[in-house]
Parts: C-alpha cells; structure tokens; sequence
C-alpha cells in the first residue's frame, strides 16, 4: 500500500498472500516494474511540471532501490544514519496510522476475513475506497475534525509505545538479497539506491538535522496530522 500524508490511499495490491514476503509482494506488481523501467530510462521518476525527484519511502522489509528509500542497516546511535532514519521513519508512519484507522473504521477486519483472495480483494477495494472518501471530506469540512482528532491520537498513542514499528534495523539481506554492491545489474540499481540516501543524509547534517536526544514522543502539527518525533 502507498499513501500520502492526509493517509489517503494512492495505491495498493492485493495479488500476495499474507504470508508473502513485503519485498517479493512488491516486485511481482506492475507498478514496481514500471518505476523500474522508468528510472532505467530516464535516471529519476520526476515531475517535468514541478522539477521535482519522487521517491518511495520503505521500511526495512523492502530492498533499496533508486526509487525506493530504506533506513540504514545497524546505524551508529548519533551517526549521520541514525539521523537519516529517524526522519526517514517520520516520513513513512503515515502508511502505519492509515492501516490503523481502515482497521478500527471497519469492524469486518476486526478477524480474519473468511473469503478466498479474489473475494478478499473486493472488501479491501471498497474499504479504501471508502476511507479515501471520508478522509477527503474530513479534510474539507470543519465538522471532520473530530474525527480526525480521535485517529491522530490513537496513531500517537501506538507509535510511542511501539518505537521499533518505526526506526529498526535488519540484517544483511532482505528477500533473499545481498546488500552487497557489486557490478551486477542488481547491485548497480542498490549502487544508485545508496548513493540517493547518502545524498539525503549529507543534506540532513548540513543543515544541522540530527536525531541528537529527541524521545520517541509523537506530536502532531496543527490541522492534527502526525509530525514526527520530539
């Protein structure tokens, strides 16, 4: 699933099985192979209209790709990748928050759903549907903010007791994949992935960006929308 930061859902697919690995879940999606094709072709996906770079944000489960950032393997507490993590993770809580909500809303994933996966497929289309609808309107009428209050509050509630939902560190190898980045065609897109990240990262210390002693307190800005970490 991708969403924005109103926790709209822009994206998603339902073609894996629960038990399938995120990373491998993805790359068996049309949209991973056409992100593929389009940085193969063009070296970034951009906006021609803004002059902007679009990235994906990941956690830890998904293989760094150019277009697709992950958080640093074992980062150094108080390194430059401990500090592009922790706003990385701050960045990406909002897929976390969504799924929060679409649960709590509809009571029918409050269990298992009992369908075969093409059934399921249906329930989950109209759940996200349905949810892009009132987030919209929450969003554009004042009488939502209640609403919108009590799911912010709840995603705080959980990403400050669960901190490692956020910032968390894998092994060597996700998917079956080595991090290694060596001349093969796989470890030139990793190559290209790094070189995105470490970019970031200098930018983040440049401008005296740093995780230094900040809790795992969440706050949220004024229109109610989660911002991050203390």
């Amino acid at each position: 699933v991708i969403v924005d930061r109103l926790k709209r859902v822009l994206w998603y697919s339902v073609k894996a099985k629960g038990s399938e690995h995120d990373s491998a879940a993805f790359k068996a999606t049309n949209l991973f192979r056409t992100l593929e094709k389009a940085w193969a072709d063009n070296g970034a996906i951009r906006s021609n209209r803004f002059g902007i770079t679009f990235y994906l944000v990941g956690d830890s489960a998904y293989a760094l790709r150019p277009f697709l950032l992950t958080p640093y393997d074992n980062a150094a507490p108080g390194s430059p990748e401990d500090s592009f993590n922790y706003f990385q993770s701050a960045s990406r809580i909002y897929v976390e928050c969504a799924f929060g909500e679409i649960t709590m809303r509809w009571g029918i994933f409050w269990t298992p759903l009992m369908f075969n996966l093409d059934k399921d497929r249906y329930v989950i289309d109209a759940a996200f549907r349905l949810h892009n609808f009132v987030v919209d309107y929450r969003n554009s009428n004042d009488n939502g903010k209640a609403e919108m209050d009590f799911f912010t509050e709840d995603c705080l509630r959980f990403m400050t007791t669960n901190p490692n939902e956020l910032v968390g560190t894998f092994g060597n190898g996700v998917d079956g994949e080595s991090y290694n980045v060596g001349d093969s065609h796989l470890g030139r897109k990793r190559k290209d992935g790094k070189i995105f990240c470490d970019s970031l990262r200098d930018k983040l210390k440049e401008r005296g960006l740093t995780r230094g002693g900040k809790s795992q307190t969440w706050n949220r800005t004024s229109t109610g929308i989660v911002s991050g970490p203390n």
